[in-house]
């Protein structure tokens, strides 16, 4: 049987006593030293921090704004999946483009509150797309009468559905 000495209480002990992980294939601490390092005041500390700070997106716009970030953003651009992710881009623009688009910011956002911030067809309180009665592909309009608020989820769900069609497959599927 193999053993492994860990990294904090110094004890050698059985394979089994460790997390597997990618590097050498188990952990460096073994799981009652992990387990005790996950309940202390330290390690909760930690995690109330980074939840509150917003850290992660100060970090992420300080690398999309280096010369790294940026060189990176121009390889994606121009590898195939960046040039579909463009392709899409310019699609949806220009079938908003076609179409009556008379939507505006002050619109949206008594739509949102019309519907309390809420997935018109989970209720969730989350972050909400646009999405179109009527899809602008079937010659909906982008208007205040053809939108309604949806998480990303249920937006995805609908895809280019009329809206009482949609409505019944996600229920169906929930």
């Amino acid at each position: 049987m193999e053993v492994k000495t860990c990294s904090k209480c110094k004890i050698q002990k059985p394979l089994i006593e460790f997390y597997p992980h990618k590097r050498d294939g188990y952990r460096a601490e073994c799981k009652d030293c992990g387990k005790q390092y996950a309940q202390s005041d330290k390690r909760k500390e930690q995690v109330r921090r980074s939840r509150c700070s917003g850290s992660g997106k100060e970090a992420n716009r300080r690398y999309a704004q280096s010369k790294r970030g940026k060189a990176a953003h121009r390889r994606y651009r121009q590898s195939e999946k960046g040039k579909i992710s463009q392709m899409r881009v310019l699609v949806s623009r220009r079938l908003i483009a076609g179409c009556e688009n008379t939507l505006t910011h002050d619109q949206w956002q008594a739509v949102l509150k019309q519907y309390k911030n809420r997935c018109v067809y989970c209720g969730r309180k989350v972050k909400l797309t646009v999405d179109h009665i009527i899809p602008i592909s079937l010659g909906g309009t982008h208007t205040k009468k053809n939108v309604l608020p949806a998480c990303m989820d249920c937006n995805i769900a609908k895809s280019n559905r009329l809206l009482l069609i949609a409505m019944l497959s996600i229920a169906k599927s929930r």
